[in-house]
């Protein structure tokens, strides 16, 4: 587990000019104001927070992806860790400060982790599924086409984009989209890239057949399937989906 991070100044949400007040939630926390796909808060229970201290907050899930997200980010950030592949794979990650629960809530468990955008002025992010398959190896046929059905292009290109944020400079403002805009887009549209800084040319990245995309799944990938073989599944191998935020 990292050390505490250094007290960081919270980023206002929406735009780059004046913001309207942030709500003040659990234990002063507010909501993160870039994220751009997951539950959201205000549409969901709760979605991801950000701590005071500039820290994301995000809420451990029902079993059994709950905890075994935790068992995943305790074992990878362990003090006595020695493992190589662990230790690459520390690199790839933001850095893990335990977890942490309200107050007023001490059964609400959150894990506590690096905001890696905190460095930027102007953060473009993309929330992107990478795999051909987003079932459960184990799900019933009806929910295996249910899925599939959301986005069949998926089983050829291998990705699909969740959410993004697009900063504009000409405009001093961001360009947000979601999963319906990365659902709506097309072989041809991914390759159109329409201009170097459109949203479309930021997607255009993430084909299979960009140097962009195979250098950064190069970088981290190797480490994830070693990660898992050694866990005894088979999610990667099979071509199941991996959700990186870029």
């Amino acid at each position: 587990m990292a050390a505490e991070p250094p007290a960081l100044r919270l980023r206002p949400p929406g735009s780059t000019g004046d913001s309207p007040p942030v709500p003040r939630l659990l234990g002063g926390c507010v909501p993160l104001s870039h994220q751009v796909a997951g539950h959201m808060y205000g549409k969901d229970k709760v979605g991801i927070l950000q701590h005071p201290d500039g820290t994301v907050l995000k809420q451990l899930q029902p079993p059994p992806r709950g905890p075994r997200e935790l068992e995943f980010y305790t074992m990878v950030y362990a003090a006595d860790c020695a493992d190589a592949v662990l230790l690459e794979l520390r690199k790839h990650l933001p850095k893990y400060y335990g977890v942490w629960s309200p107050p007023s809530a001490p059964n609400d468990v959150y894990l506590k982790l690096e905001d890696v955008t905190h460095k930027f002025n102007k953060p473009c992010i993309m929330d992107v599924k990478i795999g051909r398959k987003s079932y459960d190896p184990f799900a019933s046929a009806e929910k295996i086409q249910q899925q599939v059905s959301k986005y069949p292009l998926m089983e050829e290109i291998g990705f699909l984009v969740l959410g993004m944020r697009v900063y504009h400079l000409h405009s001093d403002s961001y360009e947000t989209q979601n999963q319906h805009y990365g659902r709506g887009l097309t072989k041809e549209t991914l390759k159109e890239g329409a201009g170097a800084h459109s949203t479309s040319a930021r997607v255009a990245q993430f084909n299979p057949d960009s140097d962009v995309f195979r250098s950064r799944c190069l970088q981290v990938f190797p480490q994830r399937l070693l990660f898992k073989e050694r866990r005894g599944g088979s999610q990667y191998s099979e071509g199941r989906e991996d959700s990186p935020v870029v």
